[in-house]
């Protein structure tokens, strides 16, 4: 009894405490990705984006909201091509399908290429916010 009075004080005292904050706003995008590879154009790792092929996004009440640009890499064609230098992609299979959580950057830094064969892709940048999900 004394049990059942605690959870349902618990509920209220939560459930009156989020009052008026709904519904909640989320800042960030949400997209169905493929991680192309990296970006070969410094002799620093660190300064090698990784390129990533966007779906549509799907947050928010419509989908079929697309960034990047066209591109071809490695003579494949990819329709939504970004940029990312986080850390959190360089540890997934480019042969999977993820969905990332991410910021759409303003300001494309551009690192100084130092390899004298390069290609450098002038695409959107994007900040990773969350580990990916593998989608099956």
């Amino acid at each position: 009894m004394i049990r059942g009075l605690f959870y349902l004080l618990s509920t209220w005292i939560v459930s009156s405490a989020c009052e008026g904050r709904y519904p909640l706003k989320i800042d960030f995008e949400t997209a169905s990705a493929t991680v192309i590879g990296r970006e070969t154009c410094n002799t620093d790792s660190s300064l090698n984006a990784w390129l990533i092929d966007l779906g549509p996004t799907t947050s928010g009440i419509t989908s079929g909201v697309y960034y990047g640009k066209e591109a071809t890499v490695n003579r494949k064609y990819y329709a939504h091509v970004v940029k990312t230098y986080s850390p959190l992609v360089s540890r997934l299979d480019s042969t999977k399908p993820y969905f990332f959580d991410f910021y759409v950057e303003n300001a494309l830094p551009k690192p100084s290429c130092n390899l004298p064969i390069t290609t450098s892709f002038n695409v959107p940048q994007i900040r990773v916010t969350a580990a990916p999900i593998w989608m099956r």
